[in-house]
């Protein structure tokens, strides 16, 4: 497994509910992990960041999954949002947490 660099981890600010823009001079991104077009960061792991944009890894490519309507980068540029239903949650839930986080 490779060990993640530091420096890097420090230029990253993790954001919470869904972003509506991205600050000047910074590129956003999002995790792995499976998710719906409105998912909100902390819910089933999912996660997102900015960067500055010299610091974009060059591992992490434009996707175009539909997450948050927003230009953005990903390790997986090929996947596509899925439903809730397909991943296993519940709409009560996830709208209970939009209140919650978002």
């Amino acid at each position: 497994m490779k060990k993640s660099d530091p420096k890097q981890e420090r230029d990253m600010r993790y954001g919470t509910g869904i972003p509506h823009d991205v600050p000047e001079g910074r590129v956003l991104a999002h995790n792995h992990i499976r998710h719906t077009v409105d998912m909100l960061a902390g819910i089933n792991g999912f996660h997102y960041w900015t960067w500055p944009k010299d610091k974009k890894p060059r591992s992490f490519i434009r996707c175009n999954c539909g997450w948050s309507g927003l230009p953005h980068y990903a390790l997986r540029p090929d996947y596509r949002c899925e439903s809730m239903k397909k991943l296993g949650l519940d709409a009560e839930e996830f709208e209970l947490a939009r209140t919650v986080i978002g």
